[in-house]
């Protein structure tokens, strides 16, 4: 098994910079969310709710509405929503194994 080259993970780290700059810190936070659990559950079926209610969510946010008139504007875009305070509302999805039920 070969190990990846320095020049491949150096362009890996460059394609992953494009995307934490032109993508809001919302979506960049879910989508991580969504790989660490959801890969790991029973059925695809459970991906796909939660996938479409982030959709849903982020279609409708500010960010959104900021990337498109970005793009349109030919400018880079300016995200304001921040995971510390625009989560969506059903987020998290599980709930944690560590913490004590009441």
């Amino acid at each position: 098994r070969r190990l990846p080259t320095i020049p491949s993970i150096n362009k890996a780290i460059k394609i992953a910079g494009k995307f934490m700059v032109n993508s809001s810190p919302v979506s960049i936070a879910l989508t991580r969310h969504m790989i660490w659990d959801l890969s790991s559950k029973d059925s695809p079926e459970d991906a796909h709710i939660i996938d479409s209610k982030v959709i849903a969510s982020r279609g409708s946010s500010d960010d959104a509405k900021e990337g498109v008139m970005s793009f349109l504007e030919k400018r880079s875009a300016n995200f304001n929503d921040r995971v510390s305070k625009k989560m969506p509302s059903f987020f998290p999805w599980t709930l944690s194994q560590f913490k004590k039920k009441k």
